[in-house]
């Protein structure tokens, strides 16, 4: 019960905590704070102290979520049953730039792929919000 329970404030406290204002730019498309599949091999642009939310199918079996450069922060979402999809919230630390790469095999084809996300965080971290 107690587990129940933390879980789902996490899950509210993590949705409400990434879906503060934060928005993602992208090279070829609208600003938006969900990140999916479909971003998959594009560069998106945050600001210093932004967020987001990166969303990858859970028809696909995904190994960790790999992070090179110090700009982005990942942190994995665990929820107590499947909502479809395999979540992390990003926060832009610094600024710089992040490659996050996952590896994913389609359940019961046995197919494989990579899922490529570059990440360009701009900005002085001084003016970043709370």
């Amino acid at each position: 019960m107690v587990t129940s329970i933390l879980s789902g404030v996490l899950a509210l406290s993590t949705f409400f905590w990434g879906c503060r204002g934060s928005s993602v730019t992208t090279t070829d498309g609208p600003a938006r704070s969900v990140l999916t599949e479909a971003d998959d091999g594009r560069e998106v642009r945050l600001a210093v102290g932004a967020s987001a939310v990166l969303r990858l199918s859970s028809s696909w079996a995904w190994g960790e979520l790999g992070v090179a450069g110090e700009a982005v922060e990942a942190i994995r979402v665990h929820y107590e049953s499947d909502p479809g999809f395999i979540e992390w919230q990003l926060r832009a630390t610094r600024a710089g730039r992040a490659a996050l790469t996952a590896e994913g095999t389609k359940r019961g084809s046995g197919e494989t792929r990579r899922f490529r996300l570059a990440i360009a965080v701009e900005g002085d971290p001084a003016k970043a919000g709370p």
